[in-house]
Parts: structure tokens; C-alpha cells; sequence
């Protein structure tokens, strides 16, 4: 798994500020500051690298919520 930590200062983050893609099994970690994790699984890559760029990642989060299949792990010890 490939880590990338965001600015929260910079991106406007307020509930999250890391995520996690693993592309041997096209898994998407979304780490949030209240524990929970958001898995996304089976997701494109090209995905993957416009949530890295959007300006506003909740709201492609949301897109992405529609598109792939997504396990929630509440207050997860994936964190």
C-alpha cells in the first residue's frame, strides 16, 4: 500500500488528511480523523490519481461513494 498525506491547511481538509491505494488489488483507504476508514474496492487508478488532484476531495469522495463498491470500518484499527 502507497500512502499519501495532504496538506489539510492547503487542500481545506477538515475530516481527513491521508489515504491509502494499494494497486495490486485496486483498493482505495480513505483514513479520517475520527478512526473510521473508507474502503473502496476495485477502483481505477485513473480515480485514484484525480482524487489526489480534485480541489474539492469530499466532494469526488461522494462521486466515488456512487461508482465503486465501499466498506466502512468504524473507528477502524486500519488507521
Amino acid at each position: 500500500m502507497n500512502y499519501t498525506t495532504f496538506n489539510t491547511e492547503n487542500w481545506n481538509l477538515s475530516t481527513f488528511n491521508k489515504i491509502g491505494y494499494d494497486r495490486k488489488n485496486a483498493t482505495l483507504h480513505i483514513y479520517y480523523f475520527n478512526g473510521d476508514v473508507l474502503e473502496f474496492q476495485n477502483i481505477a487508478e485513473k480515480d485514484v490519481f484525480e482524487l489526489i488532484i480534485a480541489i474539492d476531495k469530499p466532494a469526488f469522495i461522494d462521486e466515488l461513494k456512487a461508482k465503486y463498491d465501499l466498506i466502512v470500518h468504524p473507528r477502524s484499527s486500519l488507521a
